[in-house]
């Protein structure tokens, strides 16, 4: 799904569901076969080349910009559009299909899932800053041309950092004992191995020659960075590193899992600002001023995957 505009968007494959709140102007979406106009409905895509299908579950929307069209479709209502224009399965009881019904109900379960779980999440005193990526809420401070991109989920956004200058500065004052971070990143726009995720003058999260990712502190020796297989370089991936000066530990994880471990010497960190960038799009981004358990990091992989 590309976005066009902040009412437009195309989506050329794949099965989507929609949930489009009631709107003074309409929101729309291009297919490869036709175009549809909402003004406040939930509907199912499955684009194709070939053809593309809606069923729409509520609301009211209009097929344009091919042969049959305009086509007006009510709640309960599905039509299925070829290559050539022609119109099939146009009936006022058809049902969705199993796999539009299962598809509508898990993303609707995931995102409520994911919204209660970062709720509590944010009340967690030990939360220093956590970001969404909404489009409202990290405008300011953001330095470099930045790209805001579709997220992993339907009407979800993800920041995008196209070159090695693009940044995004936040406000992590303080010295820390224990300190967790996570994000969910794609390295599709990745341009140089060595680009960090997380740097200021002390501290740089960073991708190594060989594409792994490692947490380093400036004077100390280069530690051992936490493998990322090749073939997730154009997927969305959650990361994790959790620093516990208190025991003299660094463990890395991705995707919820463990992956490596390492000592530490046991200094605090120092932070006086960090910025986030590195050639990657970032979809969530959260700092906490405590170690998480291996169990919390899966729990928040889960909840937000």
């Amino acid at each position: 799904m590309q976005i066009l505009s902040d009412r437009h968007v195309a989506c050329d494959t794949g099965k989507f569901f929609l949930d489009v709140p009631p709107q003074p102007e309409p929101f729309r979406v291009r297919l490869p076969q036709f175009s549809v106009k909402v003004v406040g409905t939930s509907f199912i895509l499955d684009a194709a080349s070939s053809e593309s299908t809606i069923y729409l579950s509520r609301g009211r929307v209009v097929l344009e910009d091919f042969s049959g069209g305009p086509l007006t479709l009510d709640a309960g209502q599905a039509v299925t559009v070829t290559a050539s224009g022609e119109i099939r399965n146009f009936s006022p009881d058809v049902e969705p299909p199993p796999s539009f019904d299962h598809l509508a109900r898990e993303t609707l379960d995931r995102t409520e899932t994911r919204n209660q779980y970062l709720s509590r999440l944010k009340q967690d005193s030990a939360t220093v800053i956590h970001l969404n990526f909404e489009r409202t809420s990290t405008q300011k401070n953001m330095k470099g041309k930045l790209n805001w991109i579709l997220g992993r989920t339907l009407g979800k956004w993800s920041l995008r950092f196209p070159h090695p200058d693009d940044d995004l500065f936040l406000p992590i004052r303080g010295e820390f004992r224990q300190a967790t971070i996570l994000a969910w990143i794609r390295r599709d726009s990745l341009k140089e191995n060595r680009n960090a995720l997380l740097y200021n003058d002390r501290i740089r999260w960073c991708f190594s020659n060989d594409g792994g990712l490692r947490f380093q502190e400036s004077g100390l020796p280069l530690r051992k960075p936490m493998p990322i297989p090749g073939e997730l370089a154009d997927q969305w991936i959650f990361v994790a590193v959790v620093v516990d000066t208190n025991d003299g530990t660094i463990r890395y994880y991705l995707n919820g899992k463990e992956i490596l471990s390492d000592s530490h010497d046991r200094l605090p960190l120092s932070c006086d600002g960090v910025r986030i960038g590195g050639c990657v799009c970032f979809d969530e981004f959260l700092f906490s001023k405590r170690s998480f358990t291996s169990e919390e990091i899966e729990d928040f992989y889960r909840s937000t995957k």
